[in-house]
C-alpha cells in the first residue's frame, strides 16, 4: 500500500512565504537597483519599501510555525 508522505508545513504558509520572499524580492530591487515593476498608472511613493516591509510581514507566519513546532520538540 502507498502512503501519502506529509507536507511538513501547511500549504497556506507555503504559500503565504513565496508571496511574501517575492514581494521583498521586488522591492529590494526597486529601492537598490531602481527597477520599476509596476504598471506606470499603479505606481506610488516608496511602493519599494513597502513591498518589503509586507513582503517580510508575509513570512512571518512560517516562522512561528517552524519556531514553535521546534520548540515543542526540544526537550526539557
Amino acid at each position: 500500500m502507498v502512503q501519502e508522505k506529509k507536507l511538513p508545513f501547511p500549504p497556506m504558509l507555503l504559500l503565504l512565504d513565496f508571496i511574501g520572499m517575492l514581494l521583498a524580492g521586488l522591492g529590494l530591487a526597486k529601492l537598490f537597483a531602481n527597477v520599476d515593476v509596476l504598471p506606470e498608472p499603479f505606481r506610488f511613493e516608496h511602493y519599494g519599501l513597502i513591498f518589503l516591509i509586507v513582503g517580510f510581514a508575509l513570512t512571518i507566519p512560517l516562522f512561528y510555525f517552524v519556531t514553535s513546532k521546534a520548540l515543542a520538540k526540544k526537550p526539557a
